[in-house]
């Protein structure tokens, strides 16, 4: 059976009550308490080596970021210990009216093709720029890195810039390769694009405007795991409603990653 996870902090509970009231009855779905990147004491033992001594390249991570980024990474654990597609959100997302779960996930992994598919408003508006530029008819699932050389070699930046880790659909078969990327290299950069980086590696990324994604794959290293990642509909959009701040995905100021890892214990102080 297909089901959901929310990410979302134990003490939201605003937003925690908006997703309840939101998401669809019928489906099979259930909160996943974040870790607070903001308390390192409290992040558990088995989540300390995954804490990268730098973060986009430099020696400064920030705490929301980290907690955001090890928070999907519990999910990736969950679903690789299962047998079924699992679709990960976060709490200020909302959900397309009328959803049925079972049957967007059919669409998102039909014909077999990938193992991570982005269903928010963000990446599908990559994808859409893409195709109306191209003039080529859209695929229900087109691959991420298709869309992100086409783009870059186009010399422009799309808007928004930046992915959205906010929803996506994952197979067993992927949340195993992140798991085993994750543990290789750790929080080097923000989870959404640790998503897109491990998806377009290998890509011949032309020097455009757009400079993140190459950048992006760089901080991760030679990936010899990429993972196959598309695009599908646009069924988790932002709230624009919601308010900075008080989110699992609220990213706060930075940080020396050094001192930060050394509140996480001493095994985690060297590299």
């Amino acid at each position: 059976m297909v089901r959901a996870v929310v990410i979302s902090r134990l003490t939201d509970a605003r937003r925690r009550r908006y997703i309840e009231e939101t998401v669809p009855a019928n489906w099979t779905w259930s909160f996943l308490d974040a870790v607070d990147g903001f308390a390192p004491e409290t992040i558990a033992a088995d989540l300390h080596s995954l804490v990268a001594p730098t973060f986009w390249g430099n020696p400064r991570l920030k705490p929301g970021a980290i907690g955001c980024f090890l928070s999907h990474y519990r999910a990736w654990e969950m679903c690789a210990a299962g047998t079924s597609p699992l679709v990960v959100f976060e709490d200020d997302i909302a959900v397309g009216p009328n959803q049925d779960l079972n049957a967007a996930v059919d669409g998102a992994l039909s014909g077999g093709d990938a193992d991570v598919v982005f269903v928010n408003r963000s990446v599908v508006r990559w994808r859409e720029q893409f195709f109306a530029e191209t003039m080529a008819t859209q695929p229900p699932v087109a691959a991420l890195a298709v869309v992100v050389e086409g783009l870059v070699s186009a010399g422009g930046v799309p808007r928004p810039n930046g992915p959205g880790g906010y929803g996506y659909v994952l197979t067993p078969a992927g949340a195993e390769t992140l798991c085993a990327l994750a543990q290789r290299v750790g929080t080097v950069i923000g989870v959404d694009w640790f998503l897109v980086a491990a998806g377009i590696a290998g890509t011949d990324l032309a020097d455009g405007e757009w400079k993140t994604p190459a950048h992006a794959v760089r901080c991760l290293g030679g990936v010899d795991m990429p993972l196959r990642v598309g695009i599908a509909a646009d069924w988790l959009v932002g709230r624009n409603n919601v308010k900075a701040g008080d989110s699992v995905i609220e990213h706060g100021n930075a940080v020396d990653a050094a001192a930060y890892r050394e509140r996480l214990g001493q095994e985690c102080a060297a590299d």
